[in-house]
């Protein structure tokens, strides 16, 4: 191990992941690969990027939670996403919510992501992507209403333009505590 560079630098892809406990840099386990599984074991519940849409499908805030690499593969994923909800939404008798269903659940999963998908009443789209193979409906959805409940309070700010980019911090301060909250009382 390199002087300074931790056991999750070391093993892990997400190097920007802090945990909740106090990192052992210098480790006292016989084997320290498995130390480093278990912090990246941990990291597979996480949200890796969340979108909001506009209802002409004009991009109102996105934020990936990666890597600056990933971002672009993030940004091409919502933006694939989008036809899924059209679908679904245009074609409402195939298998999937009821038109008064706000949740559109699992749009498609991808070899190393889920995305899940939430449409308002007035047509905006909320994205998640999130590499948790595993994550419970009951979660995506808390997320979903929690992360609406921000963008409400976002947009009926007198300041901002409706239709606009969501510029404002404390949205971006709000999203970032609900993305870190997520899956934490679920069991499991």
């Amino acid at each position: 191990m390199k002087s300074g560079q931790s056991l999750r630098d070391q093993y892990c892809k997400f190097p920007h992941f802090k945990p909740n406990y106090v990192e052992v840099t210098q480790p006292r386990l016989s084997n320290p690969t498995c130390f480093a599984f278990s912090v990246c074991a941990l990291q597979e519940k996480m949200i890796v990027c969340v979108a909001v849409v506009g209802h002409q499908n004009n991009p109102l805030y996105i934020q990936s939670f990666t890597e600056a690499d990933d971002a672009l593969k993030l940004h091409h994923i919502v933006h694939c996403s989008l036809d899924v909800v059209d679908e679904r939404v245009n074609n409402p008798k195939k298998s999937g919510p009821t038109l008064n269903e706000t949740f559109l659940g699992l749009l498609y999963p991808t070899e190393n992501y889920k995305v899940y998908g939430y449409l308002t009443n007035t047509k905006v789209k909320f994205i998640m992507v999130t590499t948790d193979l595993d994550v419970r409906d009951a979660d995506v959805r808390n997320f979903f209403r929690r992360f609406h409940a921000a963008y409400v309070d976002a947009v009926s700010n007198p300041f901002h333009v409706p239709g606009k980019k969501i510029t404002s911090r404390t949205f971006a301060e709000r999203v970032s505590t609900i993305v870190k909250s997520f899956g934490l009382n679920s069991a499991g």
